[in-house]
């Protein structure tokens, strides 16, 4: 065997888990790397401090590391990877000082558009006295003019490793042979291959490399990685035992891959119909899995966004504008909402909600169905707002209800990544302009302005109220990555009223963690 493998489950799996995992999950796994041909294992990032919360194998202690490797000691190499995004030259030292007789391998995820700043960061890796690692990313964009890598043919004393990425799943193994050959036949570094596994050819894409003479290539546990994850390191090992003759006890990594799967069936990573789309569009998979983890949006949904998306098409189907309407409606005259979140809190706090609502004369706005039966029988006027997969929920729900409990429906204004509205509700559906223009064709942009709470306060923005009040808005104690980028979200839109010219007063009337003005309902009751 000519090649060598690097496992990066810790590092390319805390996409999911936030960069968190547990002694017990990291032990066993180290050892039984160590029990197997395994040749390096990256443990995670090293970066500079940035804000929200990441874990343990994002920064990477002195002592977690010094763990690590007094289990290693003697078998695997250790690397690291540095995000180019994050990082210049000036961080190094303090980044990597620390870890010169620990960690063996640093490598850093590349956008080829930006070699520059690569070899930049580079050359004060290699100064450190570390081996060194470009991952190239977005291979299937380059077709096959790789004419970028002329670039590194004098870096032999800087880039020890240069490494092509697969970065969106979608090469074919076609592609992957004639890409590595080249760079076999014409750079002085040693050539690795890392592939995503959208279309289920990673394994595939792998033997090309390897065919083509590939130097190493990286793997991990169960696949786990960013959206459909990666070359399963369990699938190449058994293949090294088969092909090469090679004696290697699988029963540790059978274990191991028991663990994998409780985890595998918690975040869900894998080739899914909507990766699978993204791979063959070549599109990036980032949207797909912030679409699929923030739960907002049906696979279906995502499918046909990410059509749209390769066609530059958006669902654009039209409702009459809110402000247009509020006469009709007789919702003109509102001073005062009170906006629904998905919390607990407005659930055990709803009798006074209520309350508060019927005596301030005021209307009541759902951010989404989560909590909208429990008022269900309350006598105030209330809308319904449809964020991502709300419209397709009313489908379940009896029409005569929800006429009976809603004054109108309402989503954000088109383009917009769903607009499955039944058709019976559709003379109740209403747009509202998003808190925030879009700036492009681009998806995140979409995703932006079909925020719950954005919808929420752009209807108290059409109708001119006030002051508006929120309940069930109670952030989230910790958690994954997902969960952090949804509070950001919100703290995000909730900045943007407090400190832009908008004539609205944003308070919170039930406990909260956002960064927001509280005030007690039952105090509000008193006066």
């Amino acid at each position: 065997m000519q090649w060598n493998l690097l496992d990066c489950t810790l590092r390319d799996g805390g996409y999911y888990t936030n960069w968190d995992f547990s002694n017990s999950l990291v032990q066993n796994y180290i050892r039984t790397m160590a029990d197997l041909p395994i040749d390096y294992i990256e443990i995670g990032y090293r970066n500079p401090t940035q804000s929200g919360y990441q874990g343990e194998y994002y920064y990477l202690p002195n002592s977690s590391l010094m763990s690590l490797y007094q289990i290693v000691k003697g078998g695997p190499k250790l690397a690291i990877m540095l995000d180019a995004k994050n990082c210049n030259p000036g961080d190094v030292p303090n980044l990597l000082n620390d870890c010169r007789d620990i960690v063996k391998l640093v490598r850093m995820a590349v956008n080829p558009a930006k070699i520059e700043d690569g070899i930049a960061l580079a050359k004060a890796v290699k100064q450190c006295g570390f081996e060194v690692a470009l991952n190239l990313m977005y291979l299937s964009k380059a077709g096959d003019d790789y004419s970028f890598l002329s670039r590194f043919e004098d870096l032999e004393n800087v880039v020890d490793y240069l490494y092509l990425v697969d970065s969106y799943g979608a090469c074919y193994p076609k592609q992957v042979r004639e890409a590595v050959k080249f760079a076999v036949d014409n750079l002085p570094q040693k050539i690795g291959f890392h592939g995503h596994d959208n279309i289920s050819l990673a394994f595939a894409n792998v033997l090309a490399a390897i065919e083509a003479g590939v130097d190493i290539i990286d793997a991990t546990v169960l696949g786990m990685g960013r959206g459909a994850g990666n070359l399963r390191t369990e699938l190449i090992i058994a293949y090294l035992a088969q092909v090469f003759d090679k004696p290697i006890d699988l029963s540790s990594l059978a274990d191991l891959l028991e663990t994998f799967q409780t985890m595998k069936n918690h975040y869900g990573w894998g080739s899914e119909l909507p990766y699978i789309v993204s791979g063959l569009a070549d599109l990036p998979q980032k949207d797909v899995m912030e679409w699929l983890g923030k739960k907002r949006y049906s696979t279906s949904t995502v499918v046909q966004a990410l059509q749209g998306k390769q066609q530059n098409i958006f669902p654009n189907q039209t409702y009459p504008k809110l402000s247009d309407s509020a006469t009709n409606l007789d919702l003109q005259n509102f001073k005062t909402c009170v906006i629904v979140g998905g919390g607990s809190t407005a659930v055990e706090h709803s009798n006074a909600i209520s309350e508060f609502v019927s005596k301030q004369q005021g209307l009541l706005i759902h951010s989404s169905l989560k909590n909208a039966e429990v008022y269900a029988k309350a006598k105030i006027p209330q809308i319904l707002c449809l964020p991502g997969r709300e419209a397709e929920k009313l489908k379940r729900l009896s029409a005569e209800d929800l006429h009976n409990q809603f004054k109108g429906y309402v989503l954000s204004s088109s383009p917009r990544m769903t607009s499955v509205v039944p058709r019976e509700l559709s003379e109740k559906t209403f747009e509202v302009e998003p808190i925030t223009q879009i700036r492009d064709n681009s998806q995140i942009a979409l995703m932006q302005q079909d925020s719950p709470l954005g919808i929420g306060l752009s209807i108290a923005q059409a109708l001119n109220i006030e002051s508006a009040y929120l309940c069930g808005f109670d952030g989230y104690p910790g958690g994954n990555e997902v969960e952090q980028e949804l509070a950001m979200e919100v703290q995000d839109i909730l900045e943007y009223f407090t400190t832009s010219n908008i004539n609205i007063r944003v308070r919170s009337l039930t406990p909260t963690r956002y960064d927001l003005q509280q005030h007690s309902v039952y105090a509000l009751l008193r006066n």
